[in-house]
């Protein structure tokens, strides 16, 4: 036999669902925690139209504290939540699209930008559709908020409720540009007042099941004492000397850091055009580049580079154009031990260049150097392609990450082999490529449009070299327009086709990018190359400053016996011009000299830090242009989606709700008196409820003068009840066996009580029953 104190124990740790009452005050805070995690989206940025995520927070604490109401089983609610979250993200999705696209077409574009995403993301092609992320964001919020809500109202599950969302805040927090220290705080405070709450609960349960007396002003005392101590909790954290920073995260998640690197490459590759960049730390270039809108870049230096010479410092290369960007295809992945090289291309012209890094901010993952990089001091990550053949078999390092975050002050040695030929022998370079070199770097989509190719050939048509051909083509680039307040690509169009002949203006990523696609269009194998420029020179230490604002993207042209060669189209930079030939008896000159160069402070754009919105507002998504087919598309427009849906909701609902009571009632023990249970608060609603001095026999006679149509029924069910009570054991027995004639028996009449009822009403409104005039 089971102790009495163990049974109140098992039954005050787990009380019965809503046996306390419906908790408002915990879902009004639980609303607030997960509010704090939709405004802070909102806040940071992403993508235009965040702010629709708050909607989906009401909705969800609201349907989700109404289905913690019903008896329906979990795995209807979870269709039931999967569905209408669908819905209502599609629906507020919809509500962000221009004005211009109308009616049903509304939700048909969503599917169809929905249905390019996901084509894409499965083929492993970068893409950019910002109204995908809201809605996938909208729909993930939703399911968030009622699955939440459910555990709070029917289980009392406090912590499972709040860490979901503290998780995705704090991840929210780091990657933002702007500063959520606020929305922490409203997180914070309402998650400790849950606590407060959930506590409260728990304790009065305990109370009144030990009969113990508390003060009626229980509820205003604790929660009074749960704000002040949440506050000074809060303060107390705020004025603390700073244990750890935001950098410190990257140092918690070094034992998984190739795999968190991993997750963030697929991140950037499936909404390539977020604004994911995090403030107050060193931003990571990713295997795409994508071309996007206005930057926003300070002054802030990121790495000092202490070397005799510089020019280019270099991050990042990419070789496939996609019409919105670049990605990176050819390199593979290599683990390189401090100061393990890789074998050194057969190449002309060349120097050693070594360079000593120091990291001036924290969350530095990219390493830096000058074009070729061999080997650095620090063990790596490295991005290597291998030359197969061609410049003597030799490999190339076109990525190198830390296997650490670089916190401030970390410094790392980094050789490099800086190739600078003169003029005159690029002129004279072969235009023997290898097949490797022109299927990989001649590479253009097929919707590139032709007067991007005509210009090409036009501005090349005087020339029968590489060389000269891109020093025309560069020539033309650097006539254009430099302006960093720029609207992001129209969705439907290449991009480079939109800077050239539409825009007129841009930053260095359309001019890197528009002189490497023209290349390729009279077959010179061009790639990009992505990093920073010079930044500011101090020729007493030999160092260079480099800042946010030095970011920058440049061509680079492959020439043989030489490699690649840097090029600069982008006129906010010193033009990069080559000498004819090496003066007599002169020595090497690799690298122009940097007093002669001083760059410009309000220049370029890191691919991490660009602004997606444009700015004269509107919604600047880009859908991908993968059509649907068009007899779907046809289909879809034809059928009337908002009826439908309302339609086969209803009988969802209709439906679930019989099974789930029929389920009830079928695993009842006293079916006969549940059954009459209800007959009597029937009874009691239509005004003929029972007495203390009635029979069970003499009220079935009262419902049966209200309903003589269905006195068959009434009488059975009654009898069955009289049975199952009065009766001798083995009749008792008898009279619930017949569990599922009982069932449809209540089946059948329960919808006869509700209209006899409704008929009583209507029948008490003044005038609505008054006889006519003739």
């Amino acid at each position: 036999m089971v102790p009495t104190t163990q049974v109140r124990r098992q039954s005050i740790s787990s009380p019965a669902p809503l046996a306390r009452g419906f908790p408002w005050l915990s879902v009004f805070l639980l609303t607030i925690v997960h509010l704090s995690l939709a405004w802070s989206l909102d806040i940071a940025g992403w993508a235009e139209g965040l702010h629709v995520v708050t909607y989906a927070v009401l909705a969800g604490v609201t349907v989700g504290s109404l289905l913690a109401l019903t008896p329906w089983p979990r795995g209807f609610v979870r269709l039931y939540t999967l569905i209408t979250g669908m819905a209502l993200s599609l629906y507020l999705g919809a509500t962000l699209l221009p004005e211009t696209i109308q009616g049903l077409q509304r939700p048909v574009h969503v599917l169809q930008r929905l249905f390019d995403w996901v084509v894409a993301a499965l083929t492993g092609e970068p893409t950019g559709d910002n109204l995908v992320f809201v809605v996938d964001v909208t729909f993930l919020v939703w399911w968030l908020s009622v699955a939440t809500t459910i555990g709070l109202v029917r289980e009392r599950k406090v912590w499972a409720a709040v860490v979901p969302s503290g998780i995705a805040l704090s991840i929210n927090a780091y990657y933002a540009a702007q500063d959520l220290t606020g929305f922490v705080l409203l997180y914070l405070g309402a998650t400790l007042l849950l606590l407060v709450s959930s506590h409260l609960d728990e304790q009065v349960v305990t109370w009144e099941m030990n009969h113990v007396r508390y003060p009626l002003d229980v509820v205003f005392i604790f929660m009074r004492n749960g704000l002040l101590f949440s506050l000074l909790i809060l303060v107390l954290a705020w004025y603390a000397p700073q244990v750890t920073g935001r950098h410190r995260v990257e140092r918690w998640l070094e034992p998984v850091r190739e795999s968190w690197h991993r997750v963030q490459e697929e991140w950037a590759r499936v909404f390539s055009t977020l604004n994911y960049t995090p403030s107050g730390v060193i931003p990571s270039f990713g295997n795409t580049m994508t071309l996007r809108g206005a930057p926003n870049l300070t002054d802030v230096p990121y790495f000092t580079v202490q070397a005799k010479k510089g020019r280019y410092w270099r991050a990042a290369v990419y070789d496939r154009y996609r019409g919105t960007g670049w990605q990176n295809t050819v390199s593979r992945p290599r683990d390189l031990a401090p100061d393990e090289g890789v074998r050194l291309p057969l190449v002309q012209a060349g120097k050693i260049l070594t360079q000593t890094v120091t990291v001036q901010l924290p969350g530095a993952i990219n390493l830096i150097a000058a074009p070729m990089p061999l080997s650095f001091s620090i063990p790596v990550e490295a991005e290597i392609v291998s030359y197969k053949g061609q410049l003597g078999g030799g490999e190339e390092i076109l990525f190198a990450y830390a296997k650490q975050v670089l916190e401030p002050g970390a410094q790392y040695t980094v050789v490099s082999y800086v190739v600078d030929p003169d003029a005159t022998a690029l002129r004279n370079a072969s235009t023997s490529y290898p097949d490797w070199i022109r299927e990989r770097y001649l590479q253009l989509p097929v919707e590139l449009p032709d007067r991007v190719r005509q210009l090409a050939r036009d501005l090349t048509a005087a020339y029968d070299n590489p060389y000269d051909k891109a020093k025309a083509i560069e020539r033309y680039l650097r006539s254009i327009e430099y302006s960093e307040e720029i609207p992001p690509p129209p969705p439907d169009q290449d991009a480079v086709d939109w800077f050239l002949f539409d825009l007129q203006k841009g930053y260095c990523d359309y001019y890197a990018s528009a002189m490497a696609v023209m290349l390729r269009a009279v077959g010179v194998p061009t790639r990009i190359a992505s990093g920073y420029a010079r930044g500011e020179y101090d020729e007493k230490t030999h160092t260079w400053t480099v800042r946010e604002s030095d970011a920058h993207s440049w061509p680079e042209v492959y020439f043989p016996d030489y490699g690649w060669i840097p090029f600069e189209p982008t006129p906010s930079e010193p033009p990069l011009e080559r000498r004819e030939a090496p003066p007599p008896g002169a020595g090497e000159d690799e690298i122009p000299r940097p007093e002669d160069e001083q760059p410009d402070r309000s220049r370029n754009i890191p691919e991490d830090e660009e602004n997606i919105a444009p700015e004269g507002g509107g919604v600047p998504f880009a859908p991908i242009r993968i059509p649907l087919p068009p007899i779907l598309a046809r289909v879809a427009q034809s059928i009337p989606w908002r009826p439908l849906a309302s339609v086969t909701m209803l009988i969802v609902l209709v439906v679930a709700a019989r099974r789930s009571a029929r389920r009830r009632l079928l695993g009842r023990a006293d079916l006969p008196a549940t059954l009459y249970a209800r007959l009597v608060r029937w009874g009691r609603r239509l005004g003929v409820g029972p007495s203390p001095a009635l029979t069970p026999w003499e009220h079935r006679e009262r419902l049966v003068r209200v309903l003589p149509e269905e006195q068959r029924v009434i009488t059975e069910i009654v009898q069955t009840y009289q049975v199952s009570v009065y009766a001798p054991t083995p009749l008792r027995a008898r009279a619930t066996q017949h569990r599922e004639r009982l069932i449809a028996l209540w089946e059948h009449l329960w919808p006869r009580l509700v209209w006899a009822w409704i008929r009583q009403r209507l029948h008490r409104v003044p005038g609505l029953n008054a006889p006519q005039s003739s």
